[in-house]
């Protein structure tokens, strides 16, 4: 048996927090069911849990000394200079903070289905069908070369057609691997087992200057934040790749997240230690990538046309 900490009495079954110890007479008294496994997105959200439960425990008449480890319990979940935290529902959690992020690959992460997702979208075939443009460049091909099987017997009837049928679908594999091997040849992508480990991985921003947001489209159901450093694209274990579902409020935080992180990448004319540009020179070029940066977001459909519009203006001071 083991004393509790909160009413001082023995008790067979206790919960731990930290060096606290509850019975479930106590444990109910601060409603611990409802945080002891919550997830916190931010420091804010563990002071207001913890002024709750230090209310409770004191209107319960817990003892000083349980009170006192029950704060120290929710100190020890604060993360210093944490900004948010993002799950993004596909095995990976986000952790914003001011001078760096960590990202926490699960068990659950799917490496299989994530690594088609990134290949097929880095390969430019978005929406989750292929291109337009070789739909029309197959499906023409099959017809001929159906009429063509057709055209070269002679006579009609059942036997004739089913041959025509099957000279389509012959064609139609044929086309079909013959697109996948040329998408193949075209894809250079890294796996995504060069840059991906299950566990904890911190990345500092000052370490990197480039980041790629791609939200997903149609059909996608991946959409991933890629983080990377110029002079070392040759080493593809030092990317940071964060995929998120397409849920609306999922893509939201990501892109979020992605300004975030974008207005603290190092700067690389700063490293390389060359001469700044004038001060109206950087401003215009400052603008124009802002003003490209919103088009983009429009054109991901992440902004609506009058939110663009509105921005532009504002940019422009119109």
């Amino acid at each position: 048996m083991e004393i509790c900490s909160g009413c001082g009495k023995k008790s067979l079954m206790v919960e731990r927090y930290g060096q606290v110890r509850l019975c479930k007479v106590c444990a109910l008294k601060v409603l611990t069911p409802t945080w002891k496994h919550k997830e916190y997105r931010t420091n804010e959200e563990v002071e207001r849990q913890k002024e709750k439960v230090r209310m409770m425990a004191e209107k319960s008449g817990f003892m000083p000394q349980a009170i006192e480890g029950l704060e120290r319990y929710f100190d020890h979940l604060r993360i210093e200079g944490l900004v948010k935290k993002l799950d993004g529902g596909k095995g990976q959690k986000l952790v914003l903070c001011e001078k760096e992020c960590m990202m926490e690959t699960t068990d659950d992460f799917n490496f299989k289905e994530a690594e088609k997702a990134y290949r097929k979208i880095q390969s430019g075939h978005r929406g989750g069908g292929t291109p337009l443009d070789e739909i029309i460049n197959s499906q023409m091909a099959i017809g001929i070369l159906s009429e063509v099987v057709g055209s070269a017997l002679p006579g009609g009837g059942l036997v004739k057609n089913q041959i025509k049928r099957a000279g389509r679908n012959l064609a139609a594999q044929t086309i079909s691997g013959k697109l996948m091997d040329e998408t193949e040849q075209r894809t250079e992508v890294r796996s995504l087992a060069y840059c991906i480990r299950t566990g904890e991985r911190r990345a500092e921003y000052s370490q990197y200057d480039r980041i790629q947001y791609i939200e997903p489209v149609g059909e996608e159901t991946y959409g991933f934040l890629l983080l990377q450093n110029s002079r070392r694209l040759d080493d593809p274990a030092e990317d940071v790749i964060f995929f998120f579902d397409s849920s609306t409020e999922t893509k939201k935080e990501a892109n979020q997240a992605y300004g975030f992180i974008k207005s603290r990448l190092a700067d690389p004319m700063e490293e390389e230690g060359e001469e700044e540009l004038p001060p109206q020179q950087t401003a215009g070029n400052t603008l124009a990538e802002e003003i490209l940066m919103y088009k983009r977001l429009l054109d991901l459909g992440a902004i609506t046309q009058e939110e663009y519009d509105a921005k532009k203006k504002q940019l422009l001071n119109l």
